[in-house]
């Protein structure tokens, strides 16, 4: 009898686990109370709205898929990035520096973030390096130079390449790949 309960009570249990939609909490120090929240998707529209009481906010809903979105808040310029999908977030920071704002509990968003971390400053070396190729006239500087941005283009494409292979099932790779 206790096997034939258990199995009854199994599926209800394992569907109870699986997440329906996403839960964004955040406590950014210093947000006025009644600062309107926005989780915006890629295109900028407004996908979940909260506003803010005692610095606190949550934003509730249902996506379709992983991706990236910013949370923004009216009045601000300043924005927090995410890269995330149906899954439990605690957004933590200070309203005079939200950039800075602290995501946890998506493991999707910290692979995300780590990629980004490395691949702005890589492709920053990049453009860089092409801007002061093509500042010079033909000669022997201008071929150091286009071989300076060459040896940054590969390192830029073997970090992609270490990417995809190490985390070929992770969300974010699909990211990667749009880059």
């Amino acid at each position: 009898m206790k096997k034939f309960l258990i199995l009854l009570f199994l599926p209800s249990f394992v569907f109870s686990q699986i997440k329906n939609g996403y839960n964004i909490k955040g406590k950014i120090e210093g947000l006025k109370d009644s600062t309107l929240v926005f989780l915006n998707d890629a295109q900028g529209n407004a996908i979940a709205t909260a506003y803010s009481f005692n610095s606190s906010f949550e934003l509730k809903g249902k996506m379709e898929h992983f991706g990236y979105h910013q949370l923004s808040f009216i009045g601000r310029p300043d924005i927090v990035e995410l890269y995330i999908g149906n899954e439990d977030i605690v957004v933590t920071g200070k309203e005079k520096d939200i950039k800075k704002a602290l995501v946890q509990g998506s493991k999707t968003h910290i692979e995300y973030d780590g990629f980004i971390k490395t691949f702005v400053p890589l492709n920053e070396k990049i453009s860089k390096a092409y801007t002061a190729a093509n500042s010079v006239p033909i000669g022997p500087k201008k071929d150091s130079l286009s071989k300076l941005f060459e040896t940054q283009k590969n390192g830029l494409k073997t970090y992609i390449t270490n990417f995809l292979k190490t985390k070929p099932n992770s969300a974010v790779s699909s990211f990667v790949l749009l880059q």
